[in-house]
């Protein structure tokens, strides 16, 4: 423990323990010990490493790579065969956290979108795993471990981490960095390091890295709810390429999924991150462990600078017409000061508290118009993710389309839907996919069609339409929504 942690351990006990036996003084720094070392013990058998590798046609090499692991005395352990030791060289290396059976949360960073994963516990043993979800606006990812070999599943018994509640922390709070998978690859010893918690709400710069995955890491920077000020920031020194380890509480509770470390400019050299479980990276983090894409909530709007006089709050320049905030009364010039009673500092935080929610939410905003204070309830849209992204449990496409929420789509081809009035203000949905050659790419149908009904049942969120269409006998009659004429204007990219 460095020396100016373990002062402020005894500065704690100096005057209760001057009375007390030579040597006592010592005593409450060694039930601290006890209890971190124990802490470090537990914790640390919930994360592993994970290493990537480029996918090899099978047809090429059917057995290249593979090892037969060995038991006691030399023989072939029928379980241990399923693990894999590939020779090839990895593409990659990160960490993650055992978080349920077999499944594990790791950092958007440490996976490779079209790559193929393997995981090692602390006992040294490796397991392929599936990559089934994978998220660039949380920055989070998920495996499953064994999922095809049901001998392997079982034999994987790395014990899940608690979750616990970042929203809790505050600055000066000891936490514990587990990760360093390098080492967990080598002899399985994770590096842990104790710290305190700096900051609870910090911002990542865009353009950095260690927000982003391999595949994204050379194209233009993508904006993370973490760009919002979302990240914990710890002294707690972090291993290299220990992104997806755990940040852990004293009761052992899981906290934060580390980012690696880096020496941002700006910002303190020693300094490392988290992504925080907390309440809105929880419902995140089911629905990654789910197979399932998370959804992240769209108020509808375009900002500008706050007015003077005016200290906090975001002033709205437009309005989508049809969008969420267009239909509950929000207008230009209106100034969304509070979001469900937290106030808005500047369009940062209203992203960070729009986009921690999930679409069809109705959180109270709380506006200025002309001085007054004015509230309203948004049933809010869905924000569409840029960048790479997986999600393996779906709903089935209906004769071969998919549709979302109608604001699911990028900003600009929004702003220009909405120009032409595309978005039907009674309730609609959009195309997202067709499958070529599919029933409803022979008839037409392409992306970004908006449907306002099935049959005569108004549809305006995607459960609404397969439920319409799985009710529908044999087939079903869509009704699409009819754009103008007039040609858009010039859209701009900043949107709530």
């Amino acid at each position: 423990m460095p020396r100016w942690r373990a002062a402020v351990v005894l500065s704690l006990c100096v005057a209760p323990c001057a009375a007390q036996e030579p040597g006592a003084v010592g005593a409450p720094l060694k039930r601290f010990e006890e209890a971190l070392t124990a802490v470090i013990a537990k914790a640390e058998r919930s994360v592993v490493a994970i290493r990537r590798y480029a996918r090899v046609d099978p047809r090429r090499n059917v057995q290249a790579g593979n090892r037969i692991f060995l038991g006691a005395g030399g023989q072939a352990d029928p379980l241990r065969q399923f693990r894999i030791a590939n020779e090839a060289a990895p593409t990659g290396f990160g960490a993650g956290v055992v978080v349920g059976p077999g499944l594990v949360l790791t950092q958007y960073l440490a996976i490779g979108i079209d790559e193929r994963h393997t995981v090692t516990t602390v006992d040294g043993e490796t397991f392929e795993a599936e990559l089934i979800a994978a998220d660039p606006r949380s920055s989070l990812a998920a495996l499953r471990v064994a999922s095809n070999d049901p001998a392997a599943e079982r034999a994987f018994n790395a014990p899940a981490a608690a979750l616990g509640r970042a929203e809790d922390l505050v600055k000066g709070r000891f936490v514990v960095a587990i990760g360093n998978p390098l080492a967990i690859e080598s002899d399985g010893q994770p590096t842990a390091s104790l710290g305190v918690v700096t900051n609870t709400a910090r911002r990542a710069p865009l353009g950095e890295r260690f927000l982003r995955s391999a595949e994204d890491a050379e194209g233009p920077p993508r904006t993370t709810l973490h760009h919002q000020g979302a990240l914990i920031q710890t002294d707690a020194k972090l291993g290299w390429n220990s992104a997806g380890g755990a940040l852990v509480t004293l009761d052992g509770e899981l906290v934060g999924v580390l980012t690696t470390a880096a020496a941002i400019v700006g910002h303190e050299a020693p300094a490392g991150y988290a992504i925080p479980i907390n309440r809105a990276m929880r419902r995140v983090a089911r629905a990654l462990l789910e197979g399932r894409e998370p959804e992240y909530g769209l108020l509808g709007i375009r900002f500008q600078a706050t007015p003077p006089g005016v200290t906090n709050g975001v002033m709205i320049s437009d309005v989508y017409a049809a969008g969420p905030a267009g239909r509950s009364g929000l207008r230009k010039q209106d100034v969304v000061a509070k979001v469900n009673g937290e106030s808005v500092v500047d369009a940062a935080s209203l992203q960070l508290l729009v986009g921690s929610l999930a679409p069809g939410d109705e959180p109270t905003i709380s506006y200025l118009r002309n001085g007054r204070e004015q509230t309203t309830t948004v049933r809010l849209g869905k924000a569409y993710v840029d960048g790479p992204k997986v999600a393996t449990s779906r709903q089935p496409s209906w004769q071969g389309l998919r549709v979302d929420f109608p604001t699911a789509v990028p900003p600009l081809v929004l702003q220009a839907k909405v120009q032409e009035r595309r978005l039907d203000p009674e309730g609609c949905v959009v195309v997202s996919e067709v499958e070529p050659k599919s029933v409803a790419w022979k008839m037409g149908i392409r992306p970004y069609v908006y449907i306002s009904h099935v049959d005569s049942e108004r549809v305006s969120t995607p459960q609404e339409f397969y439920a319409a269409v799985k009710a529908a006998p044999g087939t079903a009659r869509l009704k699409f929504t009819k754009p103008l004429t007039a040609a858009p204007r010039q859209p701009t990219p900043r949107q709530l």
